[in-house]
């Protein structure tokens, strides 16, 4: 079952589902990489960005879900998740998601149940790297279908 979590995990890694980020209203004045920014400006944190920045995740671009494993499971400390702030799925502090608990046991029971029923694996029209329209959410321009073969 870790292995499982720590796939979904890095799926909202790689694919982060929100189109930006997260907006924060400064409550003081601040200075942000070199730029002097007033109280009561509006901050824009990057989620997306994070989530897929080479600083934080060595090859960003793979799916590595060892990345979310602990112990012997774990991939090497250069590739291991260590970093908290840079995988913020479902936000963060007082306004994060009040349904987060209930979405990542939906999607670990759904996600379980799916796979014990059925092998799946994407259809071949697929492209292998999604081009993606950023609204509330990211979504792709294109059909994402799936083949589902029922298991004996």
């Amino acid at each position: 079952m870790s292995y499982l979590k720590a796939c979904v995990k890095e799926s909202l890694r790689k694919n982060y589902p929100l189109g930006v980020g997260s907006v924060r209203r400064l409550k003081e004045d601040m200075i942000i990489g070199g730029y002097q920014l007033p109280k009561g400006q509006d901050v824009l944190i990057p989620l997306r960005n994070m989530s897929q920045d080479a600083k934080y995740y060595k090859n960003p671009d793979k799916f590595i879900p060892e990345r979310f494993l602990r112990g012997d499971q774990s991939v090497d400390e250069e590739t291991r998740h260590t970093e908290p702030f840079a995988y913020v799925p479902f936000g963060f502090g007082p306004r994060s998601c009040i349904g987060q608990r209930f979405a990542e046991s939906e999607m670990f029971i759904i996600t379980t149940k799916l796979f014990q029923a059925y092998n799946v694996s994407l259809a071949p029209e697929v492209p292998e790297k999604l081009e993606y329209i950023y609204r509330i959410f990211a979504c792709p321009t294109t059909e994402v279908n799936f083949l589902l073969r029922k298991r004996n």
